[in-house]
C-alpha cells in the first residue's frame, strides 16, 4: 500500500470499485443472512443449506454480543468483539453475497460470541435457582433441542439429498469407485474413463479423473481421456471397462469415437448409463492392419535426413508410436471442416524429462499450401492424458481442422505431430533409431471453390 497502492487490494476495493452507502448496505445484509436466514446459497459451500447460526444459537449470539459490549475491557470479550470486526471487514469489502468462504476469518469469534450468550444465560439462572423458573426452562430447552433434532435431520436426511446435485459432491464418482472396488475379483486388467475436465485439475478444483483416482485403490491404473474428440484402447483392445463420468457424454461424441464406443456393453448390475465394458481386440487389429497399408506418410523435408516415405508405425519420443490415420475424403470446398483421425500406440510406460510436463503435451493437425509454408489451417488438441496410458494402449485423436472460407483452390498438406505448450518444443519422430524430424506429412487434399 505505502510503495505502489495502484497493486494493492485495498486500492482496488476502496478506490477502484464503485462504491455507495446502498452497496454497503446490501453486503451487510447478505452477511447477516448467511448468519442468521438462509446461509451460503452455493451447495458446494454449505452443507445442507443452512445458515451458520440455528435460531436458538442466533439468540445466544445476541445475548452473547451484549454481554460483549457491556464489558469490553474483559480480554475475553475483547477478544471476540475485535476479531468479529475485523473478520467483518473483508465480507463487506468482497460483496459477494452470501458466501461462507468470505466469513471463515469472523466465523470464530461468532460461535465465541455464543458461548458467551450461553455462559451469561447460564450464571444468570444458576443465581436464582427456584424451581418456579428451572423447571419451566429446562422444558423449554429441552422442546428446543428436540425441534432442532427433528429439523436438522429432515434437512440432512431428506431435503438436501432431494434438492442438491449428487455430483456436486463427486457421489457420481463414488458409485463408479465403488463398483469397481466391489467387483475387483471379476474385473478386467484395464480401465479407462471418460471426463470432460481432463487438464483443469487444482489443488481446490480437482478435476473428475484425480477424484475416481483418488477414491480407488493405488493398485488400480486408469487412464482417461476426453471421448468428444478421444478414445483410448487400452492393451491392444482386450477386455477393458469404460467407465463415464457423466451419463450424456455418449451423445457428445463425434462420430469415430461413437463407433468405437457403441461396441461397448453395459455391465449388469453397475450404474445405469456410466459403466461399460469393451472388448474390440480382433476388429482394432483388423482396422491398425490396414492404417498401416493404406496411410501413406512422409517424413519432413527439413528433417535431418530430408524428406522421403515413412514405414509405419513410427517411433517417437515419450515410447509411443504412430500407426496412422484416416481422412474421409481428399476434396473439399473453403469453410468445410478437414476431420483428421488419427491412431497412436505406447510402448512401453512412458517416460519424459524432469522438467516435462505430459499434461501440457497437445497433438497439432496443420493444413500448408507447401512444408516450407506456415499453417492456413490448424487443430491443437489432445483428448487422452498420456501420463496414464500403460503398454499397448492405443489412442485414438480426433482433430476437425475449419478450412478459411477465402481459401485458394490447389492441392495442400496435412502435417500432424505433438508438442509441449509450456515449452513449444515438438516431439521427434525416428526411423532406425535416428531423428527424422518433428511432424509427419499425411495425404494430400484438393480445394475445389465454386465458379461464379
Amino acid at each position: 500500500w505505502l510503495r505502489d497502492p495502484s497493486i494493492s487490494s485495498f486500492n482496488y476495493y476502496l478506490v477502484q470499485e464503485e462504491r455507495t452507502l446502498k452497496s454497503e448496505i446490501d453486503a451487510l445484509y447478505y452477511v447477516v443472512q448467511a448468519i442468521l436466514w438462509h446461509g451460503d446459497i452455493s451447495a458446494v459451500n454449505n452443507y445442507a443449506a443452512r445458515p451458520i447460526l440455528s435460531p436458538e444459537s442466533a439468540i445466544l449470539f445476541v445475548v452473547g454480543l451484549g454481554i460483549v459490549l457491556g464489558r469490553p475491557q474483559s480480554p475475553a470479550h475483547a477478544l471476540t468483539l475485535i476479531g468479529t470486526v475485523c473478520g467483518l471487514i473483508p465480507a463487506l469489502l468482497a460483496r459477494q453475497g452470501t458466501s461462507f468462504s468470505v466469513l471463515i476469518g469472523m466465523t470464530p469469534f461468532i460461535y465465541a460470541a455464543v458461548g458467551l450468550g450461553a455462559d451469561g444465560l447460564l450464571s444468570g439462572f444458576s443465581k436464582r435457582p427456584s424451581r418456579e423458573i428451572s423447571r419451566p426452562v429446562l422444558l423449554i430447552a429441552l422442546i428446543v433441542i428436540a425441534v432442532l433434532a427433528v429439523w436438522t435431520g429432515l434437512d440432512l436426511w431428506v431435503n438436501w439429498p432431494a434438492s442438491v446435485p449428487r455430483d456436486i459432491y463427486n457421489a457420481h464418482l463414488a458409485d463408479l469407485a465403488r463398483t469397481v472396488e466391489r467387483r475387483l475379483d471379476t474385473a478386467p486388467d484395464a480401465i479407462t474413463f471418460c471426463s470432460y475436465d481432463l487438464g483443469r485439475s487444482t489443488l481446490t478444483h480437482p478435476d473428475d479423473a484425480w477424484v475416481l483416482e483418488a477414491m480407488l485403490h493405488p493398485d488400480i491404473p486408469v487412464r482417461a481421456f476426453d471421448c468428444r474428440n478421444g478414445m483410448v484402447i487400452a492393451e491392444g483392445g482386450e477386455r477393458q471397462w469404460l467407465l463415464l463420468a457423466r451419463p450424456t457424454y455418449p451423445g457428445l461424441m463425434t462420430p469415430p469415437v461413437a463407433d468405437w464406443f457403441g461396441m461397448a456393453e453395459p455391465v449388469e448390475g453397475a450404474p445405469d448409463s456410466t459403466f461399460y465394458e469393451l472388448a474390440v481386440a480382433p476388429t482394432l487389429e483388423d482396422r491398425v492392419g490396414a492404417l498401416l497399408t493404406t496411410s501413406p506418410t512422409g517424413y519432413p523435408p527439413d528433417g535431418p535426413s530430408g524428406g522421403g516415405p515413412a514405414q509405419l508405425p513410427v517411433p517417437l519420443d515419450g515410447s509411443l508410436s504412430f500407426l496412422g490415420y484416416e481422412v474421409p475424403t481428399d476434396e473439399y470446398k473453403p469453410g468445410e471442416i478437414v476431420r483428421v483421425i488419427t491412431y497412436w500406440r505406447a510402448d512401453a510406460e512412458p517416460e519424459w524429462d524432469q522438467d516435462f510436463d505430459p499434461g501440457d503435451m497437445r497433438l497439432f493437425a496443420h493444413i500448408l499450401p507447401d512444408p516450407a509454408s506456415r499453417p492456413i489451417a490448424q487443430s491443437d488438441l489432445l483428448s487422452t492424458q498420456i501420463s496414464t496410458l500403460r503398454v499397448r494402449d492405443i489412442f485414438i485423436q480426433v482433430s476437425d481442422i475449419v478450412l478459411p472460407s477465402t481459401l485458394a483452390a490447389g492441392s495442400y498438406d496435412i502435417s500432424v505431430g505433438l508438442y509441449n505448450t509450456a515449452s513449444d518444443e515438438r516431439l521427434t519422430f525416428y526411423d532406425s533409431g535416428g531423428p527424422r524430424g518433428d511432424r509427419l506429412f499425411l495425404q494430400q487434399i484438393t480445394i475445389n471453390r465454386d465458379e461464379g
